[in-house]
């Protein structure tokens, strides 16, 4: 879950259950600014602003602690605000829309999930770089949703573009890479390609152990063995 990099006092006041919503007021009006904890905001930053920061992270509370029927309307209107205030490409309408796409993941409103990520990731693709943690984190959601939506193809190019983005990182994540590649091979694996999904297990288990993730090694190893299973039988079928 994304959320905007803003001042602790607006923090404070969308972590505040008692607190209204902030009222529409003159951004340079000093003595409102101070009744509501907004002294650190400059004259120049606009109260839709300031709304669109308190309703994004109210939304980001409810939906942390799963209440998701209020999250939604939350969210929509701070992409609104953010939208109204930046425009539609700046990196907040992105995070929205982000968070907006794990809310229908979760919610399996898989069509809903998909506009919201794909719009989120075409924002980041003109302002930030391929290796960028926003980017491949987009990228990775992306991966993991046509996977759940039984889309293998459109799965697979994003859990290859997202490989291709972490392997280019350095020093290597080797916790990311591994569970991109388990990611990937048990799509593989889904799909009866065999051959390479286990070549994806078996770069996993490499990877956890240089992690030193012995948990995972022992269930990527548990996969592996399935897969060993399921390929004797095709075997025998055949």
């Amino acid at each position: 879950m994304i959320l905007p990099n803003i001042s602790a006092n607006v923090y404070s006041i969308a972590s505040n259950n008692s607190l209204k919503p902030p009222k529409q007021v003159k951004p340079n009006d000093e003595a409102v600014s101070k009744k509501v904890g907004l002294c650190s905001f400059s004259p120049q930053t606009t109260w839709r602003k300031v709304q669109a920061y308190y309703y994004h992270l109210r939304a980001s509370r409810a939906h942390q602690n799963g209440q998701i029927d209020q999250a939604e309307p939350l969210y929509l209107k701070s992409f609104k605000l953010y939208q109204a205030a930046y425009g539609d490409e700046h990196p907040y309408v992105a995070a929205i829309l982000f968070n907006l796409g794990d809310l229908y993941q979760t919610l399996k409103k898989y069509p809903e999930a998909e506009n919201s990520y794909l719009r989120a990731y075409c924002i980041e693709q003109k302002g930030l770089g391929e290796t960028h943690p926003k980017m491949v984190q987009t990228m990775q959601n992306l991966a993991s949703l046509y996977h759940d939506a039984q889309k293998p193809k459109q799965a697979r190019e994003f859990y290859q573009a997202v490989l291709s983005a972490q392997e280019k990182l350095q020093p290597p994540d080797f916790l990311a890479l591994a569970t991109t590649i388990s990611d990937l091979g048990a799509l593989l694996h889904e799909q009866h390609e065999f051959a390479e999904a286990e070549q994806c297990y078996q770069k996993a288990i490499a990877y956890f152990q240089q992690d030193n993730n012995a948990t995972e090694v022992e269930r990527i190893s548990a996969n592996l063995q399935k897969l060993k299973q399921d390929m004797f039988k095709q075997d025998r079928t055949d």
